[in-house]
């Protein structure tokens, strides 16, 4: 005796260990990975949600061994019958057996900058100057696991970066949520071309970087960004200061569809393989949060052994579009 189950969870393109299998950003659990080809089962209200936009950057729902769907290198896929051709791997089959829906395998996922980063704590031991009334705090939540905070108009809390040479910077701002949160915490920004004045919500940002703007900073320690608790109608209870992150953009890339993670046991690190005309490593030296923000991506050209496939591209390229056309929704393939 054997059973068939074709229930709808069969058409997801997610199974983890939480509940019900999902991948969980926020309050939402999501059931598929990629866009929808045309085929998805549910395609309104729950059972639907696909991951998009910058929650892709959730880099373990595109790692087998988090999401065990998603494609795994250390695996042949192969079509289900000898008699099948393998899956086209520029406009793959959603279902190998009917060709009215196809996914482009070439098209983007999402695209990040990758480069160099200057991040500044709160509890630095140099470069950090500050007014009174900030009140240090130890959370699970904060960079680092501690920040500060202030309830008193005019108080300031200011970082200056050691800038290695004058070039452009995206600037960032990381600060945990709580309850009461400055909804427009005011910046103030001193780079090259004079001073300038951004704003951040602390509260619907809270727990994420936050991009204040991109500015070029001069050589040495003339730049640097302050937080300023001010007088104003949603300043709820709290004004934070916790870390800034300066990013100097060195190139971006497009992340294909044809993309997988791996984790390197030798080098302790995350990678994004990326499969666009060539085998390309990228290195995420990711900040505990499991979220690739800018500048945590590093392109390496001598990645560690552990995590280079054996395959050619076209044989790699060849097998995830296997995978996607034959064993994407749990088809067996291997």
């Amino acid at each position: 005796m054997f059973g068939i189950d074709d229930s709808g969870s069969m058409d997801w393109e997610i199974l983890t260990n939480e509940s019900d299998g999902l991948f969980t950003i926020g309050n939402t659990g999501y059931e598929y990975v990629f866009d929808n080809p045309g085929d998805n089962l549910y395609t309104s209200g729950v059972y639907s949600y696909v991951i998009a936009g910058d929650n892709r950057r959730y880099w373990k729902s595109q790692w087998s061994e988090y999401n065990k769907m998603y494609y795994d290198p250390k695996v042949t896929y192969k079509p289900w019958h000898s008699d099948m051709p393998d899956a086209d791997p520029d406009m793959v089959r959603s279902h190998p057996m009917y060709a009215e829906n196809y996914t482009n395998l070439n098209a983007a996922y999402y695209s990040l900058s990758f480069g160099s980063q200057i991040i500044k704590d709160d509890r630095d031991s140099t470069g950090i100057t500050k007014s009174d009334n900030w009140v240090l705090y130890s959370y699970s939540a904060a960079y680092g696991e501690k920040d500060s905070y202030t309830s008193v108009d005019g108080s300031t809390f200011t970082w200056i970066p050691t800038i290695p040479s004058t070039e452009t910077y995206e600037v960032w701002v990381f600060n945990a949520y709580y309850d009461g949160n400055d909804q427009n915490a005011e910046y103030t920004i001193v780079h090259a071309g004079g001073v300038a004045t951004a704003y951040s919500d602390q509260s619907a940002k809270g727990g994420e970087w936050d991009l204040l703007g991109t500015y070029t900073f001069n050589a040495g320690t003339t730049g640097s960004v302050t937080v300023t608790r001010k007088d104003h109608s949603t300043k709820g209870v709290y004004t934070n200061a916790d870390a800034v992150k300066f990013v100097k953009v060195t190139g971006s890339v497009n992340i294909v569809n044809a993309h997988y993670h791996v984790y390197s046991q030798s080098a302790g690190k995350p990678y994004l393989v990326n499969l666009d005309g060539a085998i390309t490593y990228y290195r995420y030296n990711d900040n505990g949060d499991d979220y690739i923000e800018p500048g945590e991506l590093v392109l390496d050209g001598s990645p560690p052994a552990d995590i280079v496939t054996g395959r050619s591209y076209e044989q790699e390229r060849q097998n995830f579009a296997n995978w996607y056309s034959f064993s994407r929704n749990g088809g067996e393939s291997r």
